[in-house]
C-alpha cells in the first residue's frame, strides 16, 4: 500500500501543473501574434499616441515625464502608458515592431499569469490552463494587442491578472501586508487605464467563488491543489476592500478632470442622445455575447444606429435581466455560472456608453477584453459533457474545441490589422454606411498616396453626411496634399464653425493661410489662439513658423524658444529657433542648436541646411558647400521616390496622384529645377497651370522642407 498523499504535495503537484500550462499559454499567445512585428503604425490614433506625439518619440527625458503625469493631455489621464511607449521609443526609436511586440508580450504575460490566478484559487490546473487558452487566442482580443494604441488596455490587463494572483495569495492567510501588494497592483492598473475602478467589486465576486471567503458561500467544489480560507461575513469583506473603492474613486475624478470632453447628455465630436445610450446597453450585452460566439465580420468602428426600436431594446433588455436572475438564482448551486456572467457585466460597465469620451462607437472589440475572462470562466469550468465515461477530458473537450475555434478566426482575421487602408478598406466592406470609415479610408489613401482614392471615399462620405466635422477636416488634409490652399482653408473655415474652439483647427487655417501668402491673417490667428490658450505648443509652433516665413525673427525667436523650453529635444524645434537666431545675427547659438540636430541624426537636411547658411554667414564658402551638398544629397533621397511615382501617375492618367506626388518632390527639394518643371508639367495637364508659379514660389518660402521626417508638434 502507498502511504496518503499529504495536502502540500497535492498542491505543488497542482502549481506545478499550472506553471507549465502558464508558460505553455502564454509561449501560444506570443507565437500567435508573431506577425504583428511586420505590421505598420496605424493613421488612426497612433499619431496621437506615438508618431505625432510631442513627448514619445524622443524617449525619456524630464519634460515627457512631467508631461506624462500632468492632467490635460490629448487623452485621458494614464501616466503608465506614456512611459511604456517612451521606453520603446528610447531603445527602438519609431519602429512599428517593437511597438506591436511589446503588445504582444504584454498580452502573452496576462494570459499566463490569468492561469496562475485560476489555479491557485481553484486549485484545477487543467481548467485554469483552458481559460487562459480561450483568453488568449479569441478573435475579439486582435483590437486589444495589434493595434498600438491600445497599448492602454494590454498594460492595464496585467495589472489586473497580477492583482488576481496577489489577492488569491492574499486569501490564504489574510494580512495588511498581502493586501497592499492587491493595493500596488491595482493602482499600477489604474495608472494604466481608469476602466480598472470596477476590480474591487470583482474580487467581491471571487470572495464568492472560488475563494468561499463569504460565510454564506457555497461549497466552491475547488480541486486537490485549492487551499483552505477563512471565511467572513460581508460586512468584513466590504471593509477590507475600502481602499481600493477609494483608490478608484480617485482614478474616476483625474479621469474627469484630464479630459473636458467626457460627456452625459451634451455635445462629443459625434454626439449620441442620452436616450439612445441608454438604449443602446442591453443591446450591445446581447450582441457581444453573440460576437464571443460567433466572432465573424469584426471591424474597428461600429457607428451608432440613428435609432434602436423599442422592441429590440425591451427585448435585450428582457434577456439581459433573464440571464442575470438565473444567475443569480443558480448561485449556490452552479457559482461559475453566477460569477463568470456577473464578472462580464461588471466589467463592461466602464465601457457601456454612458459616460461618452470622444468618438464613441455602439460597440467595440477592445472593450470585451477584460469582460470575456468571466466568458472563459463559464466555458472552462462549468460547461461538461454529462457522461461519467468521459472523466476529466468530458471537462476539457467541448471548451478545448471552442479555443480551437476561436484561434481560426484569430489567425483569418489578424491579417486585416496589418495597416490602416488593409483595416479600413475592410471596414467599409463591413459597415458601408459609416462616414466616419470612409473618412479614415480616406486619409489611409492619401497616405498610400492614392489621391483620387481619398478623393472618391471623401464623395462617399459627403453623400452619406454632408456637413461633418471630421469630412471637411479630412477634405482639407487631401486638398493640402495637392497644393490648393485656399480651397483647404475653405474647408478649415467650415469645419471652425461647428468647433470654433478647435485649437488644431485654427492652427490648420493659419498655416495654410501661410502657405498662400497671407502672412498677416494667419499670424492674427494665431494670436487669437493662443491668448485663449496660453502656451499651447502647437499654436507656439505655428506661430513661430509664420514669423519665420515673414522673416520677423526676433518674434519667431521668442514664439520658438518658448517652445523649446517646452520641447528641448524636437529637433524640428531646434532647427527653427537656429533659423530665428541665425536671422538675429546670434551665430553661435546657431552653431549650437545645428550641431545638436545634426549631431542626434547626420540624415536631417534641415539641419545641414541651417549649417550652410551659418558657415556662409561666416565666410566660409567652402564648409558652407560642403554642408549644401550633404543637404542635397539627403533631399535627394526623400525627394525621388515621390518624383518616380508623380512621373509614373502622370502617364498612367492619374493626375490628382501625379500632382501631390511632385508636389512633396518640390516641397523636400525646391532647389531642384527638374522637380518643378515636373510639378509645373503635372498641373499644367490636370488643367491647374495657372496654379503652378503661385505654388512654387509658396514652397520656396515656406515649404516644407524643414519638416523631413517631422516628429514634433
Amino acid at each position: 500500500m502507498h502511504a496518503a498523499q499529504h495536502p502540500d504535495q497535492h498542491r505543488n503537484r497542482s502549481l506545478t501543473r499550472a506553471l507549465l500550462g502558464a508558460l505553455a499559454v502564454a509561449g501560444l499567445a506570443l507565437l500567435l501574434y508573431l506577425p504583428t512585428a511586420d505590421y505598420a503604425f496605424l493613421h488612426f490614433d497612433d499619431p496621437v499616441y506615438v508618431t505625432e506625439n510631442s513627448i514619445v518619440p524622443f524617449g525619456f527625458t524630464w519634460y515627457g515625464f512631467t508631461q506624462a503625469f500632468a492632467l490635460g493631455n490629448d487623452t485621458y489621464w494614464h501616466p503608465l502608458v506614456w512611459l511604456s511607449l517612451m521606453a520603446d521609443a528610447q531603445f527602438f526609436g519609431l519602429d512599428p515592431a517593437a511597438y506591436h511586440l511589446h503588445n504582444a508580450v504584454l498580452h502573452a504575460l496576462s494570459s499566463g499569469l490569468l492561469v496562475l490566478a485560476l489555479a491557485l484559487m481553484t486549485g484545477r490546473a487543467w481548467e485554469s490552463v483552458l481559460a487562459g487558452v480561450l483568453f488568449a487566442v479569441h478573435p475579439l482580443n486582435i483590437e486589444s494587442v495589434a493595434w498600438v494604441a491600445e497599448r492602454k488596455s494590454a498594460l492595464s490587463t496585467l495589472f489586473w491578472m497580477l492583482c488576481l494572483l496577489a489577492y488569491a495569495w492574499h486569501a490564504r492567510r489574510p494580512s495588511f501586508r498581502r493586501m497592499g501588494w492587491v493595493a500596488l497592483m491595482l493602482g499600477l492598473g489604474l495608472l494604466a487605464k481608469p476602466t480598472l475602478v470596477v476590480l474591487p467589486a470583482a474580487l467581491l465576486l471571487l470572495d464568492w467563488w472560488p475563494l468561499a471567503r463569504f460565510s454564506a458561500a457555497p461549497d466552491p467544489g475547488r480541486g486537490e491543489g485549492a487551499p483552505a480560507v477563512v471565511r467572513f461575513p460581508l460586512r468584513r469583506l466590504l471593509r477590507e476592500k475600502l481602499p481600493l473603492f477609494l483608490m478608484s474613486g480617485l482614478a474616476t475624478a483625474l479621469v474627469l478632470a484630464s479630459r473636458q470632453d467626457v460627456s452625459l447628455g451634451r455635445e462629443v465630436s459625434d454626439p449620441v442622445s442620452l436616450g439612445l445610450r441608454l438604449a443602446n446597453i442591453p443591446v450591445s450585452v446581447v450582441k457581444y455575447v453573440y460576437k464571443f460566439f460567433l466572432p465573424q465580420e469584426l471591424t474597428i468602428l461600429y457607428p451608432f444606429p440613428a435609432q434602436i426600436p423599442v422592441w429590440q431594446w425591451a427585448g435585450a433588455l428582457v434577456l439581459v435581466a433573464g440571464v442575470t436572475a438565473l444567475a443569480l438564482a443558480l448561485a449556490r448551486r452552479r457559482p461559475v455560472w453566477a460569477v463568470g456572467w456577473l464578472w462580464f457585466l461588471v466589467c463592461l460597465a466602464p465601457m457601456s456608453g454612458l459616460v461618452q469620451v470622444g468618438l464613441w462607437p455602439e460597440m467595440a472589440d477592445r472593450f470585451l477584453y477584460l469582460p470575456m475572462v468571466g466568458l472563459c470562466l463559464i466555458l472552462a469550468m462549468g460547461m461538461r459533457v454529462p457522461s461519467p465515461r468521459w472523466g476529466r477530458l468530458g471537462n476539457l473537450l467541448p471548451a478545448g474545441l471552442l479555443a480551437a475555434y476561436f484561434a481560426f478566426f484569430t489567425w483569418v482575421q489578424l491579417p486585416y490589422w496589418r495597416d490602416g487602408q488593409v483595416l479600413f478598406t475592410r471596414a467599409s466592406e463591413l459597415v458601408p454606411q459609416s462616414n466616419v470609415i470612409h473618412n479614415n479610408l480616406a486619409l489611409a489613401l492619401l497616405r498610400n498616396g492614392d489621391v483620387e482614392g481619398a478623393l472618391a471615399e471623401l464623395e462617399v462620405s459627403w453623400r452619406l453626411k454632408p456637413r461633418d466635422l471630421w469630412l471637411y477636416l479630412f477634405r482639407g488634409k487631401v486638398l493640402e496634399g495637392l497644393g490648393r490652399w485656399e480651397e483647404a482653408g475653405q474647408e478649415y473655415r467650415q469645419a471652425l464653425e461647428l468647433r470654433p474652439d478647435a485649437t488644431d483647427l485654427a492652427v490648420k487655417l493659419a498655416l495654410v493661410q501661410a502657405r498662400s501668402g497671407r502672412m498677416a491673417e494667419a499670424e492674427a490667428g494665431l494670436r487669437a489662439v493662443l491668448e485663449r490658450k496660453p502656451g499651447n505648443r502647437d499654436a507656439l509652433a505655428a506661430l513661430g513658423r509664420v514669423l519665420l516665413g515673414r522673416g520677423d525673427w526676433a518674434r519667431a525667436g521668442e514664439a520658438l524658444a518658448a517652445l523649446h523650453r517646452k520641447l528641448p529635444r524636437d529637433r524640428n524645434v531646434r532647427i527653427w529657433l537656429a533659423q530665428a537666431r541665425l536671422g538675429q545675427g546670434r551665430l553661435d547659438e546657431t552653431r549650437i542648436l545645428a550641431q545638436g540636430v545634426l549631431d542626434d541624426d547626420p540624415q536631417f537636411a534641415p539641419g545641414w541646411r541651417v549649417a550652410e547658411a551659418l558657415y556662409r554667414a561666416r565666410g566660409q564658402e567652402l564648409e558652407a558647400a560642403q554642408a549644401g551638398a550633404r543637404a542635397r544629397e539627403v533631399e535627394a533621397h526623400y525627394a525621388r521616390a515621390f518624383a518616380e511615382i508623380g512621373r509614373a501617375a502622370q502617364a498612367a492618367g492619374k493626375l490628382d496622384s501625379a500632382v501631390f506626388h511632385w508636389l512633396q518632390a518640390v516641397e523636400i527639394a525646391p532647389w531642384s529645377d527638374g522637380y518643378a518643371q515636373g510639378l509645373s508639367a503635372a498641373l499644367r495637364a490636370a488643367g491647374r497651370g495657372v496654379e503652378a508659379q503661385p505654388i512654387l514660389e509658396a514652397v520656396k518660402k515656406y515649404g516644407r522642407n524643414v519638416e523631413v521626417g517631422l516628429q514634433g508638434p
